[in-house]
């Protein structure tokens, strides 16, 4: 997160106030970590008037039951007049000032607050809509057992179900975003030497950095070794590749159960794809004296530069959107089974064939299948659960 110094430019400014909303949204919600709960107060510091709105925001927040907080983010000016008359109601009481039969906002008088309504609606707009998100990400469907490993050692075993994500705490404060489908084990204590988690399916990591302790996820077909990072691991069992993407930090790349094959290094912004089933190619003179070797087994690419998290593919699902660039409909119809939990058949390999980019935020299925329409000519039918794409 970038921190400009106050009073230096209106952009700064700008940024100022981004930072600060996110930050306090992430407070209110306890998803706020050490380092963001300090930079927090180098802003309350910058601009006291903020303590204030701070105050008053999680007041609100605290003080609502999750309908209301439903409610107030389809009308939020209405739900913070109402709140802003309670707190004024409750310090006239305090003063001895109020009457029971007194309104404490006459008519035609001016409320107190006035000056400042236009800011402070739009910044519960903007609070009501990060509070919400990042409250809601931990209440996403997710199924959480204890099960034995192959020691026999008991892990936490979390399940998110089809068409749903989550984000879960692991017990050394790194944070996990779950995809839909996937399934991570852990141990309940980290004590080991190491931090282990197994993967199956896609998640994103943010790990807290502890060389002491490397942090590894498993997967069927690749091992990620990390001190602190973040990145993203895809690991479906039906996906044809598996993938690493790293944001930042470093990763160590390497195949299970082959400790002498070639570790693999990520940089920051590259992705890893690795190919389940690499081509064989037989060389040598002799069948005696043959060895197979695989072509396309693995490769590392380098993401397009300047672009924020949520507008990077691979890791614009841990922002509620559905993105592809430069891929064939065979394969977005694939991530969009586990997005809107159905079942999607394509009769026609020319039509599984075209390219598409774009992106799907608030679409429901059918608005999604509609926009896809528009780029390529086919026909469909949905009959529950399951779809049909056609010429």
């Amino acid at each position: 997160m970038q921190f400009c110094p106050y009073r230096v430019s209106h952009h700064c400014l700008g940024m100022q106030e981004e930072q600060f909303w996110i930050l306090l949204s992430k407070k209110i919600t306890g998803e706020a970590s050490p380092q963001e709960l300090r930079m927090l107060d180098i802003l309350l510091l910058a601009d006291p008037s903020r303590v204030t709105m701070m105050e008053n925001l999680e007041e609100f927040w605290n003080s609502s039951s999750p309908k209301e907080k439903a409610a107030a983010a389809q009308n939020a000016e209405e739900a913070f007049l109402n709140h802003m008359n309670r707190l004024k109601s409750a310090k006239l009481e305090a003063d001895g000032e109020l009457h029971p039969s007194i309104s404490p906002f006459p008519e035609k008088k001016i409320p107190f607050y006035k000056n400042q309504l236009t800011y402070w609606l739009g910044s519960l707009l903007i609070i009501l809509g990060l509070v919400i998100f990042f409250a809601s990400v931990d209440k996403k469907e997710q199924m959480v057992k204890v099960v034995p490993n192959q020691a026999g050692n008991a892990l936490n075993e979390v399940s998110i179900s089809p068409g749903s994500r989550s984000k879960i705490q692991l017990p050394d404060g790194s944070h996990v975003w779950i995809n839909s489908s996937s399934k991570i084990s852990y141990s309940k204590s980290f004590s080991s030497k190491s931090r282990e988690v197994y993967l199956n399916g896609e998640a994103y990591f943010e790990v807290v950095h502890d060389p002491a302790h490397p942090f590894i996820v498993h997967t069927a077909a690749i091992d990620v070794k990390a001190l602190g990072t973040a990145f993203n691991v895809k690991a479906y069992p039906n996906d044809p590749t598996v993938e690493a993407t790293l944001i930042h930090g470093s990763i160590e790349i390497s195949r299970p159960g082959q400790p002498d094959a070639p570790k693999i290094m990520l940089k920051p912004h590259e992705k890893l794809v690795l190919n389940r089933n690499p081509e064989p190619r037989v060389s040598g003179e002799t069948a005696k004296t043959s060895r197979i070797e695989y072509t396309n087994a693995a490769s590392v690419s380098l993401l397009k530069r300047n672009r924020p998290d949520s507008e990077i593919v691979e890791t614009a699902w841990v922002y509620n959107k559905l993105a592809f660039e430069d891929e064939k409909l065979k394969d977005i119809t694939r991530k969009m089974e586990n997005w809107y939990k159905v079942k999607i058949t394509i009769e026609s390999s020319r039509l599984g064939d075209y390219t598409l980019t774009g992106s799907f935020i608030k679409e429901n299925l059918d608005e999604a299948l509609k926009m896809l329409q528009y780029l390529v000519p086919f026909k469909y039918s949905v009959n529950g659960n399951e779809v049909r794409i056609y010429e």
